[in-house]
């Protein structure tokens, strides 16, 4: 198994993922992170992986999907901080 500390962001999930030959990829970087979420959680079931290991991987997909979240929330005047991202880069 991988250290938990070695486990800081998605690529590192992924990676861990594939070890048990899963492979996601959606398209969709919201269903990624639900996905995974849903494999990590199969995996501490099934007993695959110890408690510290589905932590370390749970706060990863957690911090990830709320970003996400951050990144896709609308402001006032119906704006969204990626286009307010994208005009703060043009001006």
């Amino acid at each position: 198994m991988w250290p938990q500390h070695a486990i800081r962001n998605l690529a590192d999930v992924r990676a861990f993922l594939r070890q048990f030959g899963v492979y996601v990829y959606t398209g969709d970087p919201e269903g990624d992170v639900d996905l995974m979420r849903d494999e990590v959680r199969e995996l501490y079931e099934a007993k695959l992986i110890d408690r510290d290991t589905f932590a370390a991987l749970s706060r990863v997909l957690a911090e990830a999907a709320r970003e996400r979240a951050q990144a896709a929330r609308v402001l006032p005047l119906g704006r969204t901080t990626r286009e307010e991202q994208r005009e703060e880069g043009e001006a």
